[in-house]
């Protein structure tokens, strides 16, 4: 699970460094500003396909078998991704996006439901759960590189990156049919809190889901656009601060659900986390050079590596026998999440209402889910697991 998790987030950030000459090589008649414009376009194609069909995906797993999702998952991306070695014209690349996005949607909700699926006890729960975000965000931070050197020595180079990548989701797929199960252990584990209290529970973390993906969006293109439009740092920086964010997410992840803390108690890192989300995007608009932005990514990473990790477990103990949908639904908001904070700012970032508009608007929105998950602590307290 933890190889699935990794190639699907691998082969999504592979793409990135290369997408803009992908596109310029389906249609060379294409302008710069065309190119730009394909390149949102088609990213936020594969956003939009893992906000449809995340909960679908886990959906089916619920009634059927995590196996053969998983197994159906990794087959249709790797054949996917096969296509951008062979992709013809505007209209092959974009459907290879959604096909690619279609079929990625199917991997972290039902790996993450195999881990509940299977713990004998909350703190393998949770550890578990910590290394598949640890897993997402290796392949976050190692793609972006690995496709950039490819590019660089030439086509056949990424190329070849693009087929190995798939080579390797078609390998996981066969692993994953070869060592999982038909039919896992469910409820070794099962919340004192199911029913009402667990949906409530679930609908909240979904809500703060939502939330944090919009600060997501609005940190990762706010970020690009400050940096580069105003500040003027360069690709080579810019590129520093995202690996920056990487780095800090992964140390925060395996953290958080470390031997250190107690899974029981995680809960009481939300709010803060929320907190210091909100301060980061406060600050980001008037952090002038790559030092302070440095710091204000690391408190935008730092609570983000937290925050994720927490509402997937605590979702994971809520949802009972429906992890699959709950887990696909958690991907879906923070993926819309994230579509709506890219959006908002592309569209608000020159307003000249009020400077860095949507850094303000996102921080607020972090203040008010902070102080509502405060008061609905209790309902995640009495959420703690009942061996059967």
């Amino acid at each position: 699970m933890l190889l699935a998790v990794f190639v699907v987030w691998f082969g999504y950030s592979v793409v990135l460094p290369v997408l803009p000459s992908l596109i310029q090589a389906a249609d060379t008649r294409l302008s710069a500003d065309a190119v730009a414009r394909h390149t949102g376009l088609a990213s936020a194609l594969y956003t939009l396909a893992l906000f449809l069909f995340a909960p679908i995906w886990g959906w089916l797993s619920d009634r059927h078998s995590r196996r053969s999702v998983i197994t159906v998952g990794l087959l249709g991306y790797g054949v996917s991704l096969l296509g951008v070695a062979s992709i013809g014209g505007l209209a092959g690349l974009y459907l290879e996006r959604l096909m690619s996005g279609l079929f990625a949607a199917a991997i972290s909700p039902v790996a993450s439901a195999v881990i509940g699926d299977c713990a004998p006890n909350e703190e393998w729960r949770a550890r578990r759960l910590a290394w598949l975000g640890m897993a997402a965000t290796a392949g976050l931070f190692l793609g972006p590189a690995a496709g950039a050197a490819a590019a660089a020595a030439a086509r056949s180079g990424a190329d070849l990156v693009f087929a190995a990548t798939a080579a390797l989701a078609i390998i996981t797929a066969i692993g994953s049919f070869a060592l999982l199960p038909l039919r896992l252990p469910f409820a070794r584990l099962q919340s004192a809190a199911q029913g009402v209290a667990g949906r409530r529970a679930v609908l909240f973390l979904l809500a703060l889901s939502f939330a944090v993906g919009v600060a997501v969006g609005v940190f990762e293109v706010g970020l690009s656009l400050r940096s580069d439009r105003l500040l003027g740092l360069g690709a080579a920086r810019l590129a520093l601060l995202f690996a920056e964010c990487s780095v800090v997410m992964f140390i925060a992840q395996a953290i958080v659900f470390s031997p250190l803390f107690k899974a029981a108690t995680t809960w009481r890192t939300i709010a803060p986390s929320l907190a210091i989300m909100s301060a980061g995007l406060l600050m980001l608009p008037w952090s002038n050079g790559f030092l302070p932005l440095s710091v204000m990514v690391s408190l935008v990473a730092a609570s983000g590596g937290v925050l994720v990790p927490v509402f997937t477990y605590w979702i994971s103990l809520a949802a009972g026998p429906q992890q699959g949908a709950n887990l696909g639904s958690q991907v879906a908001a923070a993926s819309l999440g994230q579509g709506i904070g890219s959006a908002l700012v592309g569209l608000l970032f020159n307003s000249d209402l009020v400077p860095g508009t949507p850094f303000l608007l996102t921080a607020a929105l972090l203040g008010f889910s902070a102080v509502m998950s405060l008061r609905a602590a209790g309902s995640l307290r009495d959420l703690q697991p009942a061996a059967r």
